[in-house]
């Protein structure tokens, strides 16, 4: 059963998404508006790639280059501030590549046999977003000062919980995502 880019598609399309489909790469890429997070422009907008391995068996949704950090006196502070918005969410994990410094936000979720429903692939879509745009101070701060910040889990949790639920209310309880706003 699995998935394909066509399912996926389908999905972006009903909940009028805009989206790029490569094939070559065997992949979708859209994007979502942010309150808090900013790229490498400044814009208030995270760029998402859903690519599918294994026949369809596995995907991947990844915000590519969240960050960048290759060297300085800030790396392991960088490094503890992914691992710390690891250990307090769900789904979501945070990469490095010490190659070229790139530090992606990643969600793979194995199908299997399974069939991907649209709840399934909103959730994850919604879920990368929203812990990329929550937690970007947490990670922002970490590479301008090294100071990681550390919060109560329990209203680190209610405060996102009411941030996901005011994104989800202000879009009618679909995502956000316009890759030209």
């Amino acid at each position: 059963m699995a998935t394909n880019l066509q399912e996926i598609a389908t999905y972006l399309r009903e909940e009028d998404l805009r989206f790029k489909e490569d094939q070559n790469k065997n992949a979708i890429f859209t994007g979502f508006r942010t309150e808090a997070y900013r790229d490498r422009d400044g814009d208030p907008s995270l760029p998402i790639m859903i690519r599918l391995d294994e026949d369809g068996e596995f995907v991947h949704f990844i915000a590519p280059r969240c960050y960048e950090y290759k060297e300085g006196p800030h790396k392991g502070a960088v490094l503890e501030a992914c691992l710390l918005v690891n250990y307090m969410t769900k789904m979501v994990q945070f990469e490095y590549d010490p190659a070229d410094g790139e530090v992606r936000a990643v969600i793979e979720l194995p199908l299997e046999d399974a069939h991907l429903t649209k709840k399934q692939f909103l959730r994850c879509l919604r879920g990368l977003v929203g812990v990329v745009d929550h937690y970007h101070d947490v990670i922002q701060t970490a590479i301008d000062t090294g100071k990681v910040i550390r919060e109560d889990p329990s209203e680190v949790l209610r405060e996102f919980m009411e941030f996901m639920r005011r994104r989800r209310a202000r879009s009618g309880g679909a995502a956000s995502l316009d890759l030209d706003e």
